[in-house]
């Protein structure tokens, strides 16, 4: 005769950590970003501090050729590989993922190319600007920084945020502990920052690459996997451009008509509310294999359920810091910058506005990757650039600094009517077709 075998009551720490253990993959995603974005934010500082404004601009300035092709391998690469991989048969994974990875070598390598192949030209036809010695290290630092990039996002997606994490240490914290090093020990400039950039990138990808996986390279399903990023990445590979300008057109019209000193006290109101990056990023991070993973387990329900889910958590963490900042505007420019920002109060509070639009494009941006309907995400952020670029300078004349605010929310605007409409529509349709 058997017995009943007592069970344990469930206490509240059992409970605590079942919850802890279920959202692992968040608290990763969480965790990782904020390292990474107090590492840049506190980097940013050295960099300002100890290359001068002058070396600091030239820094900023072809950085900015580094951060535009990144968007081209977020769109093309990184985009559909967190929505479409969690689909793959766990058979499947080694084939789909070295596939990736083919893509990602070759991508990066053609980016450096072309990137040295500009800044010669760049030197030839400006020989005044003096960055002929930045092709090699502009290069190189280029391709390790995106492959550093990818094996961050490919831990994440496999549920592997442990190792995303001490990938993402080894790259950003010795980043700045080499900064600091070399801060004391020699003048530092363009090209010293860039190499140092890129030797801790390419350290954290050697280390990364021991812990792949197992990974097959296959040429069937490398065209296979190629063709199928292609249909789903063409129209946000096409978005980028218009992407870039509806978020920098407005401060390029502001520096054209009101000059450096707007630019600058809205780029100060910017940082300041800028922390919810973190969040963003983190997002970037588990979202969207999130999305993919309710969709295909539950169906639209799912989906809809981790959505509204997914709208609620981010919209109550924006939104709080967001009423902070809202409440003490003059506080924050004032600890963080001096008194000479505090004219810029009623900027950082149309930030607030602007940061919790541009959060709610995000649950809506997620659906329609996880349904394989990109092509809304390119007529979202077409319009949004188009009326950067037909509004920009007339706003900024009229209204000065209010009009840059007034068209930057409006724009986020824009995108959320276009893409809840059109994500709703693919639902609807999705769910017609299962009945």
């Amino acid at each position: 005769m058997k017995t009943l075998e007592t069970q344990k009551p469930v206490t509240i720490t059992d409970r605590a950590v079942s919850l802890l253990q279920s959202y692992s993959h968040v608290n990763w995603a969480l965790a990782d970003q904020a390292m990474v974005s107090g590492v840049n934010f506190l980097t940013g500082i050295l960099f300002a501090r100890y290359l001068g404004i002058a070396e600091y601009g030239k820094f900023t300035l072809v950085w900015m050729a580094v951060l535009f092709c990144n968007g081209f391998q977020q769109a093309g690469i990184i985009a559909p590989m967190m929505s479409i991989g969690p689909k793959q048969h766990p058979n499947e994974e080694p084939a789909y993922y070295g596939a990736v990875f083919v893509q990602q070598v070759v991508w990066s390598t053609l980016c450096s190319l072309l990137l040295a192949s500009g800044v010669l030209l760049s030197d030839f036809i400006k020989p005044e600007w003096q960055i002929r010695g930045l092709a090699l290290p502009l290069a190189t630092t280029l391709f390790a920084w995106q492959m550093q990039d990818f094996l961050r996002r490919y831990f994440f997606v496999r549920n592997l945020g442990g190792k995303a994490f001490f990938n993402d240490a080894l790259s950003y914290l010795g980043q700045l502990v080499a900064l600091l090093i070399l801060f004391q020990l020699a003048p530092l400039n363009t090209e010293r920052v860039l190499w140092l950039i890129g030797a801790t990138s390419a350290f954290a990808v050697i280390v990364g690459i021991f812990k792949l996986g197992h990974l097959v390279v296959q040429r069937e399903k490398l065209i296979q996997v190629i063709n199928k990023h292609w249909r789903f990445s063409k129209w946000m590979l096409a978005s980028v451009i218009m992407q870039w300008v509806s978020g920098n057109f407005y401060f390029v019209a502001a520096g054209a008509v009101l000059g450096p000193v707007a630019v600058g006290g809205i780029k100060a109101a910017q940082n300041i509310i800028g922390v919810t990056h973190i969040l963003f990023q983190a997002m970037e991070n588990f979202a969207p294999a999130g999305a993919t993973r309710a969709l295909t387990q539950q169906g639209i329900a799912g989906l809809k359920s981790y959505l509204k889910g997914l709208t609620f958590f981010g919209t109550a963490a924006t939104g709080s810091v967001a009423l902070f900042a809202w409440c003490f505007p003059v506080f924050f420019l004032t600890t963080f910058y001096g008194h000479d920002f505090e004219g810029f109060a009623t900027i950082l509070r149309w930030f607030c506005a602007v940061y919790i639009t541009t959060f709610l494009t995000m649950p809506l941006t997620n659906g329609l990757r996880a349904l394989e309907k990109t092509s809304s995400l390119f007529t979202a952020h077409f319009t949004a650039g188009l009326l950067s670029l037909i509004s920009a300078f007339p706003l900024v004349k009229i209204f000065a600094e209010h009009g840059i605010m007034a068209g930057l929310w409006g724009s986020r605007i824009a995108m959320i009517l276009i893409l809840f409409v059109a994500l709703r529509k693919v639902m609807e349709h999705e769910m017609e077709g299962s009945c």
